[in-house]
């Protein structure tokens, strides 16, 4: 590993993280101030309309960099515990403004934006409008495997009174189960019985639901398929195939036959295979987590209590998500600490940074850029990324080993709300032996720090504006679009009454790009959430069945936001919602899909099977029955 200590020489010059947050040197030529506004304009796409969007240059009287060096401090070291490879490096105590970006890897996908494969779909439903995008991302093959199993099991106990009529229970049918529950979303509260009710209301206030006639299915039918619902699950001895195989399939070789999440564990595994094929992210990517609540009134496995959340208890996921297209794409249950330090990489790096390893593992060299929180957020899992070819922004707070955060909060506790300081350092790293720029920074952000923040950072008095902590290996440290917030104060002619007023405040280009995308997943968790969970309509207190629940939730949000991002007339629809021109386009889009669930094309090819195997009556044979 080979290090050095660097300065900041990009005083007059300077290179830059340029269109797609992509690294490109940018010409040293043309100096004057408006040729390279001109550049900036057209090569970072970073400012909003009508804001400006201006790059100062330095001035005579800023000091030099001579000036502002300072004596380098101890190198940093971590060590790979597998290999024994050591990785050290040491932050220059220069503070000039960081113009140059990472320096990595070229990446395939040059347009950065989001892919879909609507090849993935079945045949039969490609032509539906909002049905195909629901189906891209669930695991078809592993639903109809599941229709046979239950059923086989219903018939069991039932034979042919299962399912009125002695129908079979197939892929039409689930479908349209699934759409009683996407109905009950659309009109939550009632007890499930009153969906059933085709009295009409004699006061004219409610409409029957009446899903008899708009499913098909009557209440028995439904209630029958509650009891034996369950998803296909691994079965030993046999061999591994696709989790979302629609047959048999084996344990894979990480997976024990004592599994305790055997109920959901090919569920999960098949989502993870679907969403990997059908769907190729952007450029940017961001990691969180995710909740899957739990009433405690089961035995549930590997649950997990996290106090910041809404649901603090149930099932944690780690999951990873498209933020351009806010489409989840990527998720890994956390299963208790005895498992999860099993899994790759733990051994080497340690929990947090070995998750976000495994995570990524699939875009090694891709040129993706991470947004992450705090929970990931660390010098090591930015170095390591940046060694796979994958830039990273990171929120760093309790994992600041080799994180210089107590020199970064004394140079910033002088500063003003808005500004920041900024360290750096590069990095020659095994994979392309090239050296490679990490930064770290920190910015006041307006508002007031309480006294735990205080005490967190050792500033005295009543220090003004929260800092927020930067690691990253991309961007740069330019100004960046304004921030707009609100201020809340206390209204001087009203006791008990605040005054809000929207205010801006200057932040770097790296902030920016966090600060646009850190929040990606929780947008989707409040958008699969809502006011009503689907676990709340299907009222299970089995943890696999809420777990099932959740999941189809996830893919009923990533079929919305798909929808949204890709389909003309969902694109039309979203930005006049944000316009404010329509009301809600989320709720015409579960109301279309739960008409084309229980419309479903599948019922189609099924009908128009039967009448083709139907036999052909002849004249005198059809005269004789009129």
């Amino acid at each position: 590993m080979i290090t050095r200590h660097t300065e900041s020489k990009d005083k007059y010059t300077f290179k830059t993280y340029l269109k797609d947050a992509y690294p490109v040197w940018v010409s040293q030529a043309n100096r004057t101030r408006t040729r390279r506004a001109a550049q900036m304009a057209e090569l970072l796409p970073t400012h909003e309309a009508g804001e400006d969007n201006d790059i100062d240059e330095p001035s005579d009287d800023e000091p030099s960099d001579e000036e502002l060096e300072e004596e380098p401090e101890a190198p940093h070291v971590f060590k790979d515990n597998a290999s024994g490879k050591e990785y050290s490096f040491r932050w220059s105590k220069t503070h000039a403004e960081i113009r140059q970006c990472a320096r990595g890897k070229e990446r395939p996908n040059e347009s950065g934006e989001p892919f879909i494969d609507l090849l993935s779909v079945p045949e039969v439903a490609r032509d539906s409008a909002q049905l195909k995008y629901f189906l891209l991302f669930a695991p078809v093959g592993l639903l109809t495997l599941a229709a046979e199993q239950i059923d086989e099991r219903g018939r069991g106990k039932y034979g042919n009174q299962f399912i009125s009529k002695g129908r079979q229970f197939d892929m039409d049918l689930m479908l349209k189960f699934f759409g009683c529950f996407h109905y009950m979303l659309l009109a939550p509260g009632l007890q499930r019985a009153s969906y059933w009710d085709s009295d009409e209301d004699p006061l004219g206030l409610f409409a029957p639901y009446d899903l008899s006639s708009k499913s098909t299915l009557s209440l028995t039918d439904f209630n029958h398929i509650l009891e034996f619902f369950a998803m296909p699950q691994y079965e030993a001895g046999a061999e591994f195939t696709f989790a979302s195989s629609p047959g048999t399939c084996g344990y894979p070789s990480n997976v024990t036959t004592g599994d305790a999440f055997q109920p959901v564990r090919r569920w999960l595994d098949a989502l993870n295979e679907v969403w990997g094929k059908a769907f190729q992210p952007g450029t940017r990517l961001c990691i969180d987590e995710s909740m899957i609540k739990w009433l405690g009134r089961s035995r549930c496995p590997g649950w997990m209590k996290v106090g910041r959340k809404p649901d603090s208890i149930g099932h944690e996921l780690k999951t990873l998500a498209c933020a351009q297209s806010i489409i989840l794409f990527r998720f890994e249950m956390q299963e208790g600490k005895a498992l999860d330090r099993e899994k790759e990489y733990v051994e080497q790096f340690g929990a947090a940074t070995a998750l976000t390893l495994r995570m990524l593992a699939p875009y090694k060299g891709e040129g993706k850029i991470l947004i992450a929180d705090s929970w990931f957020g660390c010098v090591k899992a930015c170095i390591l990324l940046l060694d796979w070819g994958i830039y990273s922004i990171m929120n760093v707070k309790t994992a600041h080993a080799n994180f210089p955060k107590k020199l970064l909060f004394e140079k910033l506790e002088e500063k003003g709300v808005g500004q920041h300081v900024a360290l750096q350092t590069e990095v020659t790293l095994d994979a392309d032996g090239k050296e490679h720029l990490i930064f770290a920074t920190a910015q006041k952000g307006p508002g007031m720090m309480n006294a735990k923040q205080r005490a967190r950072v050792g500033w005295e008095g009543d220090a003004k504006g929260v800092p927020l902590l930067l690691v990253n290996s991309c961007s740069t440290t330019l100004d960046g679009n304004l921030r707009k917030y609100r201020s809340h104060a206390p209204d001087p002619e009203c006791q008990g009454k605040l005054v809000i007023t929207h205010k801006t405040v200057t932040q770097t280009q790296n902030t920016a790009m966090y600060r646009k995308d850190f929040n990606a997943v929780d947008r989707l968790n409040r958008q699969k959430t809502g006011t009503t969970a689907m676990y709340d309509v299907w009222r299970t207190i089995k943890w696999e069945l809420r777990d099932f629940g959740e999941t189809i939730m996830m893919i009923l949000v990533n079929a919305e936001n798909a929808w949204k991002y890709f389909d003309d007339r969902g694109k039309r629809l979203w930005a006049e919602q944000k316009s404010g021109t329509k009301t809600d386009a989320h709720r015409e889009f579960l109301r279309n899909l739960t008409a084309e669930l229980f419309h479903n094309p599948y019922a189609k090819a099924k009908a128009a099977a039967a009448a083709a195997a139907a036999p052909v009556m002849n004249s005198t044979a059809a005269s004789r029955l009129a």
